[in-house]
């Protein structure tokens, strides 16, 4: 993860001092965190990809959590280079109650439908955002939400690719 601009904190797990995880603080308008992501090479090209968040909610409170995913995926091509699209959001609310220091897990799709990758290939490469806008009307857990770790589920079909770009 990469905090750039409006970054989320990097305070200790909360009741702790000893590990730090990233929290999208309430009341600091927006905040994000980026990142890169390429599939393994054992992923099964053109199938749908499912991200989601682990995260932890500071505080035992009701209200919600609203979460938006930024993406841009274009695939590699080495004799004819491809711009990557414009960025795509995907915005999925966490319904509370919450209980503090829980281990919730949150897809970053509506319904968790995924990311659909019809023409995508091995090497291929997303570039992401996950954010957390506070001052939203619908965002109403009024307090911070700690970012655990994001990853993808996918599928696979075979061990690798036969050659070094390409299946």
């Amino acid at each position: 993860l990469d905090k750039g601009s409006n970054a989320a904190s990097l305070e200790y797990f909360s009741g702790s001092t000893g590990p730090q995880i990233w929290y999208f603080r309430n009341n600091a308008n927006l905040e994000s965190m980026s990142f890169i992501v390429q599939l393994p090479h054992t992923w099964k090209e053109g199938s749908t990809i499912f991200p989601h968040l682990h995260w932890s909610p500071r505080a035992s409170e009701s209200g919600n959590v609203v979460w938006n995913f930024d993406y841009t995926w274009a695939n590699y091509n080495p004799s004819s280079p491809v711009i990557f699209p414009a960025t795509t959001t995907s915005t999925v609310t966490s319904t509370g109650p919450f209980t503090a220091n829980t281990h919730l897990i949150t897809p970053l799709t509506n319904s968790n439908s995924g990311l659909v990758s019809t023409g995508k290939l091995i090497s291929s490469i997303l570039i992401c955002r996950l954010w957390r806008n506070s001052s939203n009307t619908s965002d109403t857990y009024a307090d911070d939400a700690g970012l655990l770790f994001i990853d993808f589920h996918y599928e696979i079909d075979s061990y690798g690719s036969r050659n070094e770009y390409a299946k």
